[in-house]
């Protein structure tokens, strides 16, 4: 994909030089043999904007060093049991508590691997996972009102290689939103349209269920609407809106789980099971 920067990403467990371009990208993860394999009869992933420990309503942390401890566990424990493989968080804040005496890294203790990419106001993208996680980037959207990115990671499942993306879309903010957010979903399919395995994790932020239909039209499968229920997802206290979805290719959608907490997050978590076409 031509004309988008891509930065360089530090993840705890690599360190890699970026590429020019996401054609570039791809030839570069498929000569990497190296990751070992992970094996499921159903890929459980988990997709969750997590609203930066602020229920969405600041891009800072409002979680006090007083209640820290009580709160991270709080959010362990639901973490831990959704039971995902790989889980896809927006609005990730890497500080948990605000005078930064706790990190966030507790919470999603679970995974061995991540990757994180950087803060930028309301905007980080990060992955966590069970499997490893290999060639790491991040990519920066051409057309944004706010500084918009998706992190992507190779994952090796079932002698398959398997791209995991997570995003966070333009929202309609002035004239400019909804039109930079058509360009960005046109970029995610473009980038990916062509690969057999891949999974995209984001807040959407669309107006109109009817927005995916560019996803479906390119040969995705949306595991929230297109013969599979429409579930709303925000806000957490009162879902009105489908803005959260994951939506694959090469892969059977098994069924969409929510999971709303309005005292963790002011949008609801969404899980999925899937299994890979034959």
């Amino acid at each position: 994909m031509k004309n988008v920067a891509v930065i360089l990403l530090v993840c705890s467990l690599a360190f890699t030089a970026c590429s020019n371009s996401m054609d570039e990208f791809i030839e570069e993860m498929s000569e990497s043999e190296s990751s070992p394999d992970y094996y499921v009869d159903t890929l459980t992933v988990a997709h969750w904007n997590i609203g930066h420990f602020s229920l969405g309503k600041s891009s800072n942390t409002t979680v006090s060093a007083e209640y820290s401890e009580t709160m991270a566990s709080i959010y362990r424990a639901l973490i831990d049991s959704i039971d995902a493989d790989i889980f896809g968080v927006c609005e990730y804040n890497p500080t948990f508590s605000v005078g930064g005496e706790k990190t966030s890294s507790f919470i999603f203790g679970v995974y061995p691997y991540n990757c994180i990419g950087s803060k930028f106001s309301y905007n980080c993208n990060a992955i966590f996972s069970r499997a490893k996680l290999n060639n790491n980037k991040v990519v920066f959207f051409e057309h944004c009102v706010q500084q918009r990115y998706y992190v992507v990671s190779e994952i090796k499942i079932n002698g398959h290689k398997v791209l995991f993306v997570e995003t966070h879309l333009d929202w309609n903010q002035g004239i400019e939103g909804k039109g930079c957010r058509t360009d960005q979903i046109l970029a995610l399919v473009k980038a990916f349209r062509d690969y057999p395995y891949v999974i995209i994790c984001a807040d959407y932020n669309v107006s109109d269920v009817r927005e995916f239909q560019l996803f479906v039209d390119a040969g995705f499968t949306l595991a929230n609407g297109e013969g599979h229920e429409v579930v709303y997802t925000s806000p957490a206290s009162n879902p009105k809106h489908p803005i959260d979805n994951i939506i694959v290719k090469g892969f059977n959608v098994l069924v969409l789980d929510v999971i709303g907490d309005c005292d963790l997050s002011d949008h609801c978590l969404i899980k999925s099971r899937l299994t890979f076409e034959e």
